[in-house]
């Protein structure tokens, strides 16, 4: 069986459809989040019948499997990282956006953290399990190896389980975690030429900051892109301060030693040769296809004012000097 390849999910590919043609549809928005609310619950409601009384047989398979999860702010990286990794590892399935419905979830856990626990703990861990045990080295009633699927390694590299990072260190002690992170100005122009945010974008209403955030008070008289610097600036600050091991994509992407040093050897799964690193690393994908923000040099005042103010500290503790 050959193993699951990085697609883009049907809402991704809807909403690339949508960005490339930036009309608001009156209406349109409630019921791609009534649709999106829906299937979610339906998916869950039919992951937690199936696996009823199941709790061993998936905690054994977790058991059975080496897991490793990246977390990172959109933009800075993933899908192509997870795309390079599982193309390239034979070993592993490595997965991007696995569920959309983390999506929904994000939104939740930005607000309660109790809910990112229970999402995990009581869904997404048999989702996995669900997902991925056909590929599995193991057969999942006796652990017996199955040398027909012989793939012992489970990573995702997901923008969406962000705010799930905590939850699923304190549910999976033993899986490997990093911080994916990218330079604020760049994330901010890809984000500013997309439509996170904007008038087109369904989510745009779920997400915003917890009552014990400094920007809670302020949010609605923000622009959007004091809005997408704080989208930045708050979840890059949840991640360092939960997981312990940062990954500089800039640095990764242009430096082999930097490379092997702080992703395969950290995560031990396995060993990409420089040459293979170095084809890869120029065929990054999923590239913002229309830019419709400036580069950083050419931004305005107000605009690098506003991103100082914002994201200047957790620039620096990030490592970024500018």
């Amino acid at each position: 069986m050959n193993k699951p390849e990085v697609k883009k999910r049907y809402y991704t590919q809807m909403m690339d459809t949508y960005r490339r043609y930036p009309v608001y549809i009156p209406g349109l928005n409630p019921l791609i989040r009534f649709t999106f609310s829906k299937k979610a619950e339906n998916d869950i409601r039919k992951i937690l019948e199936l696996y009823e009384g199941k709790d061993v047989e998936v905690n054994d398979w977790f058991k059975s499997h080496q897991l490793f999860f990246g977390f990172a702010v959109f933009r800075s990286g993933t899908t192509f990282l997870a795309d390079f990794l599982n193309t390239n590892l034979a070993n592993s399935i490595v997965q991007h956006e696995a569920n959309v419905n983390d999506y929904l979830y994000y939104a939740r856990a930005l607000q309660n953290e109790n809910d990112a626990y229970i999402y995990i703990k009581e869904y997404r861990l048999k989702e996995i399990y669900h997902r991925i045990s056909p590929y599995s080295p193991t057969n999942p009633q006796s652990l017996i190896p199955n040398p027909q699927s012989p793939i012992p390694i489970y990573g995702e590299i997901n923008p969406f389980l962000r705010r799930h990072s905590k939850a699923i260190k304190e549910l999976l002690p033993q899986a490997k975690q990093f911080h994916l992170v990218r330079d604020g100005r760049d994330v901010l122009r890809s984000l500013m030429s997309r439509e996170l945010f904007d008038v087109n974008d369904p989510m745009a209403t779920l997400i915003f900051p917890n009552m014990e955030d400094a920007y809670f008070k302020e949010w609605k008289s923000m622009s959007r892109f004091e809005k997408l610097c704080w989208l930045w600036q708050c979840d890059n600050e949840y991640l360092r301060k939960n997981i312990s091991h940062l990954i500089q994509f800039e640095q990764l992407s242009t430096d082999y030693d930097y490379f092997k040093t702080n992703l395969m050897d950290y995560l031990a799964i396995g060993n990409i040769s420089a040459d293979v690193w170095k084809e890869g690393m120029q065929k990054v994908n999923n590239e913002t296809p229309v830019y419709r923000f400036p580069v950083y040099k050419d931004w305005s005042n107000k605009d690098n004012a506003a991103f100082e103010r914002i994201c200047g500290e957790e620039m620096s503790k990030c490592g970024y000097a500018y």
